[in-house]
């Protein structure tokens, strides 16, 4: 059977402020997966830096043609600059790579494509052959990779998401 007409789904928590989603949604910690995007990176404009340290887990089932659902929150924003600016970038940078798409970038409604493709230049070698490194377990042509996110105001607040995490074992 094809992965991708079976429409599994993949669901990683973006550490720290996405562990409050276990607070609002029936997920289940044996059940989802846990991963560090930092929104520093995207701060700094460090894509390059943002694509390197990103999870095998996460890279492996998106190129199986998992849907791949990343859950993060924004701090006092219902979007975290992850799920609005960082899977954009990472959506972009894969299709180049993996698909050799060359497909247009948005954020706020605003076309992207251009500095994207500038900052794509920009990848070092290592980051590309990381990236690329993938592209040989694609059982997929199409990136299925989406962002959850919903305002928090427990950002910073490191004891509040540790108390979630030691209740869940």
């Amino acid at each position: 059977m094809n992965i991708t007409e079976t429409k599994k789904y993949k669901y990683f928590i973006n550490l720290t402020t996405g562990i409050e989603a276990f607070q609002d949604l029936p997920l289940v910690v044996d059940e989802v997966s846990f991963i560090r995007i930092q929104s520093s990176h995207i701060e700094r404009s460090a894509f390059d830096d943002l694509l390197y340290i990103l999870d095998d887990n996460l890279l492996i089932h998106l190129a199986l043609g998992y849907t791949c659902v990343i859950i993060d929150y924004g701090a006092r924003s219902n979007t975290s600059k992850v799920t609005r600016i960082g899977l954009e970038w990472i959506r972009f940078y894969l299709n180049r790579v993996w698909f050799n798409k060359f497909s247009d970038a948005f954020i706020n409604n605003m076309n992207i494509t251009e500095r994207f493709t500038d900052i794509s230049f920009t990848i070092e070698p290592k980051t590309r052959k990381r990236i690329s490194y993938f592209r040989k377990f694609l059982k997929t042509d199409k990136l299925k990779l989406i962002g959850l996110s919903k305002a928090t105001f427990n950002d910073g607040k490191n004891k509040y998401f540790e108390t979630i995490m030691k209740e869940l074992v």
